[in-house]
């Protein structure tokens, strides 16, 4: 590749990112919202880590709350997207309070 083809590459993907941010703005709340459970995450139902691979309807933990790395499973806490995590409580509201809580929502 040389250096024309790096910069199409470059601009092509910039525009694939501005559809993708733009589709997630407008499919729901995005807020970061801080979970912890009580034993670590890949131990957790229904809670998608590195360690563990998420299923369909899973809630995948990220290290972050800027969503830049999934979270590994030993750790018992880290950030979710606020729309799944409404999702997750209608889903599994047993869970919710027993089994794992919410720590902080930034706004």
């Amino acid at each position: 590749m040389n250096l024309q083809d790096l910069i199409a590459k470059k601009v092509q993907l910039e525009s694939e990112l501005a559809q993708v941010s733009a589709a997630i703005a407008a499919f729901g709340d995005s807020t970061p919202v801080q979970i912890r459970t009580w034993k670590n995450i890949k131990n957790t139902a229904h809670l998608g880590c590195v360690d563990f691979r998420p299923q369909e309807g899973d809630l995948v933990v990220f290290v972050d709350k800027e969503f830049t790395k999934i979270q590994e499973g030993r750790f018992q806490s880290g950030w979710v997207v606020k729309s799944d995590w409404e999702q997750f409580c209608l889903a599994h509201p047993e869970m919710v309070g027993s089994d794992m809580s919410v720590c902080e929502v930034n706004s």
